[in-house]
């Protein structure tokens, strides 16, 4: 069980929002994708610790938007343990599946959650600045 308490094993948004609250926060070790900027200004960059073609820790850095805070927690979940090929084949739509409580206002930070994750996937170790539509294509 974590350390805020969650056990269910369908979380929510908010559920995601409180356990990132609750987690102690260490210095990320391993390398850092690019800052990738949404539209509307909001930012978030990856850094993942692999290991051969494994992802064992990924950890993150976002603007304080809840919706952005909870998606970012729940792809380093999802990615940590995966092989990097696994983790490049994350995509926003699925990530929305997963979270039907996201208002239609907030499903852009699934794009953008997701092409930070890309960027560190692409461009593990070198550190920069994209948006959301560089990553598109």
């Amino acid at each position: 069980m974590a350390q805020c308490g969650c056990t269910d094993t369908r979380k929510t948004v908010y559920d995601y929002f409180r356990h990132a609250c609750c987690r102690v926060s260490r210095a990320p070790i391993g390398s850092s994708g690019a800052l990738v900027h949404g539209d509307d200004g909001a930012s978030a960059q990856f850094v993942l610790e692999v290991i051969g073609a494994r992802i064992t820790g990924a950890s993150y850095a976002c603007s304080s938007c809840v919706t952005l805070i909870a998606l970012c927690e729940h792809l380093a979940e999802l990615a940590a343990g995966k092989a990097m090929e696994d983790a490049r084949r994350l995509e926003p739509a699925a990530l929305l599946r997963m979270h039907p409580e996201i208002p239609p206002s907030k499903q852009d930070r699934a794009l953008l959650a997701v092409a930070a994750l890309r960027a560190a996937l692409e461009k593990p170790g070198r550190p920069g600045t994209c948006s959301t539509e560089e990553l598109k294509t």
